[in-house]
């Protein structure tokens, strides 16, 4: 009876101490490759962003990348491509730093120019206040539907997000994106 009460404590002891030094498991917050981008930050501060790109084709507007409208596009100016031999780019700004953990940009989803002004590779930085980058990504596109999904390893405060396309559909002389989400 004492041995079985010795050998119930030593086990229980070692159980305690295991836990104590590992650590209950925790659950990570890092999303999965395939979730839903949640656009949380660019919701946050959805009346203070600021969307600018390299140029825009009128009608439109670089807003159209942060109106929750997936059917909405922007695209750049006719020769404002990589295939056209120009440096395209987005980008959105935050008023404060936020802690970044995830940006997907989503291809073209227009209705009208359906799998048209699609962009095949690209790169996605976070930029601190004065427009440096602080940890950037070379990036391609999903097959299905031209999409970009970069989960950084940790969160990464950065006050904007920008988007540099480097390789489009050939043939055309300008690009479109649909949405661009943060969080």
């Amino acid at each position: 009876m004492l041995r079985d009460t010795f050998f119930v404590s030593l086990v229980f002891l070692f159980t305690v101490h295991a836990v104590t030094v590992a650590g209950p498991a925790l659950k990570s917050p890092k999303p999965k490759v395939g979730e839903k981008n949640s656009n949380a930050i660019l919701l946050a501060h959805k009346d203070a962003l600021k969307v600018s790109a390299s140029t825009t084709w009128e009608g439109w507007p670089v807003e159209s990348l942060v109106d929750q409208n997936e059917e909405s596009s922007w695209y750049s100016q006719s020769g404002d491509s990589p295939s056209s031999g120009q440096t395209t780019w987005v980008q959105v700004t935050l008023p404060e730093n936020a802690s970044i953990q995830r940006v997907t940009i989503l291809g073209n989803r227009d209705p009208n120019y359906k799998n048209s002004y699609l962009v095949y590779e690209g790169k996605i930085e976070l930029l601190d206040a004065d427009g440096k980058a602080i940890a950037s990504q070379d990036v391609k596109a999903s097959q299905e539907k031209y999409d970009f999904d970069w989960i950084l390893n940790r969160k990464t405060k950065a006050r904007s997000v920008k988007f540099t396309a480097t390789k489009n559909q050939e043939n055309y002389a300008c690009i479109g994106l649909a949405e661009l989400l943060v969080e």
